[in-house]
């Protein structure tokens, strides 16, 4: 969990805000790949409110820090009172190019698998928004790809 305090000057007075970014990991609430051999096609089948268990929990770490630090849960009070959990800020990795993936995203172990977003980034581009490295792999990988016969 990333934590900052920002101090926010104001008229008629200054304001700290705490920004808190955290990112979980739920072992029991997973979603799960399913083949229907009827359509020939792989779904995602994602829990009904399977986010629930790490959003509350980082709930909790984000207002504990708040009021020990007497900083703001949240940057527009009244409105949002507690930690917004509606957002994910540029998650990068899980099927690391290079790892998972060959150089071209195509999925170690299995023909016709392909990656082509922010997992293949090990980490920091570097950037504030990575949509322009993850656009220009994407595109590297599809002509190479294309090229290649699949």
């Amino acid at each position: 969990m990333t934590l900052e305090n920002w101090y926010t000057p104001g008229i008629p007075v200054g304001v700290t805000i705490g920004a808190h970014l955290g990112m979980g990991l739920d072992l029991e609430n997973r979603a799960a790949f399913k083949y229907e051999s009827t359509t020939d096609r792989v779904n995602l089948l994602w829990p009904a409110n399977g986010n629930d268990a790490v959003v509350a929990a980082t709930r909790e770490v984000n207002n504990r820090v708040a009021s020990a630090s007497r900083t703001l849960p949240s940057v527009i009070p009244p409105l949002l009172t507690d930690v917004y959990a509606g957002y994910t800020a540029h998650p990068l990795g899980g099927l690391v190019i290079g790892k998972a993936t060959d150089a071209h995203g195509r999925v170690k172990g299995y023909k016709g698998l392909y990656v082509m977003d922010g997992a293949l980034v090990p980490g920091s581009t570097g950037a504030v928004n990575p949509s322009l490295t993850i656009s220009a792999l994407a595109e590297r990988n599809i002509e190479h790809i294309i090229a290649a016969g699949g």
